[in-house]
């Protein structure tokens, strides 16, 4: 028995966690019926607002996958291909990151490295469009995420697509149409790891957006959108950006 999108539970974004893990993975496709697999899975550790060091990045491999992913996998990975067989088995890829997953948990409360089965209660994850990652990666998850924990088996996610929604008033606003309006510089785009950081990054800044109330909610589709933030914030725009970047910069 395996881990099922019925323990994927969604939290109202207007919480605005400060402690998370920000999620995103890319696909792959079969060969011959074009299924779709996580062909990269990445996140990042948030702390109080502030991205940390320890981040997950791994790359899948699959017997049928398309020579064109395999390809696109080699890339992102930078590595052999032998190595890239080797360490791309994605049941090996989910439970590094249950381990991972738990040991970011246990040191957000202070406490030493723990194993996953000890997990006490695992950091919400945080994506865009997060819901749909979700199904696919935990798939492959076990049962019982945190067998020895009093916690309820379940995955707490929160959906940073509909913070924009709430915020920008438009449907559908792809992640890197709000890189470039935010001047995101996560690395290259449409790659796991950018995209997990870039969404982290984007919430924070939505996030004090919306905890200083504006009178009128903001359009992407407005050429002055900028100019729009700037007027509703006692604070100039790139000293809001610069405050909210994650990484410091």
């Amino acid at each position: 028995m395996t881990f099922n999108k019925n323990q994927l539970v969604a939290e109202p974004v207007d919480h605005y966690p400060s402690n998370y893990i920000s999620l995103d993975l890319e696909f792959a496709y079969t060969k011959n019926q074009g299924k779709s697999f996580p062909l990269q899975v990445a996140a990042v550790y948030v702390r109080q607002g502030k991205v940390q060091p320890n981040r997950f990045n791994r790359f899948a491999y699959y017997d049928n996958m398309r020579p064109e992913d395999f390809v696109r996998g080699l890339e992102y990975a930078n590595t052999t291909p032998k190595t890239y067989r080797k360490y791309g088995d994605i049941k090996d890829i989910a439970r590094h990151f249950l381990t991972w997953w738990a040991q970011m948990s246990a040191r957000n409360i202070g406490q030493a490295k723990t194993r996953v089965t000890d997990c006490v209660d695992l950091l919400p994850i945080l994506g865009y469009s997060v819901r749909n990652d979700l199904i696919q990666f935990t798939h492959y998850f076990p049962d019982q995420i945190c067998p020895n924990s009093l916690m309820k088996n379940e995955v707490h996610y929160y959906d940073v697509e509909q913070l924009v929604k709430d915020v920008i008033g438009k449907d559908s606003v792809p992640l890197q149409s709000l890189a470039a309006l935010f001047s995101i510089e996560a690395g290259r785009p449409h790659t796991a790891d950018s995209d997990a950081l870039t969404c982290a990054t984007a919430f924070e800044i939505l996030k004090r957006r919306q905890q200083r109330p504006a009178h009128i909610k903001l359009s992407i589709q407005d050429a002055s959108f900028l100019q729009q933030i700037t007027e509703q914030s006692s604070d100039k725009i790139m000293t809001l950006m610069a405050d909210a970047l994650l990484t410091g910069r």
